[in-house]
C-alpha cells in the first residue's frame, strides 16, 4: 500500500514538471492571457474532424457569438483516470487564447489541480494539466469535461484547425498502469460566417 501511495505522488509530481519545464506556469493566468486585435463580427463555427469513442479526448463547440467560441475539452469512456497533460495546438496568426476553466470531470475545486499555461507564454500552443490531488483511491471513468477554453478570432477570412499534439498529450490513471494507452485525440476546425 506504501508503494502505491508513492507511485501516485510520483505521477502527480511528474505531471506538474510537464507543465513547469514546458511552460511558464503561473497560477495567475490574466498575466499569460493575449486577447491581440479582433476580426470583423463574425460568428465563429467548429466542426470535429472524427468521432468519438471509448478513451477519447475531443473538443466540442459550447457555444460561440461574435468573434469569440467556448469549447469543452471532454472525455469520452475515460477508465480510472487520475490525470490529464495536453498541449493544443492552434494557428496564432488566425486565433487568440483568451480563457480556460477547470471542468467536473476529475472533481470539484478543492479535489483537482488545474494548470492552463501558453507554451513559453506565447500563443500557439496552449498546455493543460489537471490531477486529482493528494492520494486518490481509483480515478474516474465515464464520460465529462476536462476544461472549457475561450478563443478570439484574429482573421476572419479563412479556415483554421485546432487540435492535440497526440506526441505530449496523455490521459494518467491512478495507477498501477500509469499513462492510458491508445487514447484517442479529435480536434477539429474553425470557421467563420
Amino acid at each position: 500500500m506504501r508503494i502505491r501511495k508513492n507511485i501516485k505522488i510520483y505521477f502527480y509530481a511528474i505531471g506538474i514538471l510537464f507543465l513547469s519545464v514546458l511552460g511558464s506556469c503561473s497560477k495567475n493566468k490574466e498575466e499569460n492571457i493575449s486577447t491581440g486585435p479582433t476580426g470583423s463580427d463574425r460568428v465563429i463555427y467548429y466542426s470535429m474532424s472524427g468521432i468519438p469513442e471509448d478513451n477519447s479526448v475531443f473538443l466540442k463547440k459550447l457555444s460561440n457569438s461574435n468573434n469569440e467560441i467556448v469549447l469543452a475539452v471532454n472525455v469520452k469512456g475515460g477508465s480510472n483516470v487520475y490525470g490529464v497533460a495536453l498541449e493544443i495546438n492552434y494557428d496564432s496568426n488566425k486565433i487568440s487564447y483568451v480563457s480556460s476553466s477547470k471542468g467536473d470531470y476529475l472533481g470539484n475545486e478543492k479535489d483537482i489541480d488545474f494548470y492552463p499555461v501558453l507554451y513559453q507564454g506565447r500563443e500557439g500552443i496552449l498546455l493543460i494539466g489537471a490531477s486529482k490531488r493528494g492520494i486518490a483511491a481509483s480515478g474516474k471513468a465515464g464520460d465529462g469535461t476536462l476544461a472549457t477554453i475561450t478563443l478570439r478570432a484574429l482573421i476572419t477570412q479563412t479556415a483554421t484547425s485546432i487540435g492535440f499534439n497526440t506526441t505530449n498529450s496523455s490521459l494518467t490513471s491512478a495507477l498501477p498502469t500509469g499513462i492510458i494507452a491508445g487514447t484517442n485525440f479529435i480536434g477539429g476546425e474553425l470557421s467563420y460566417k
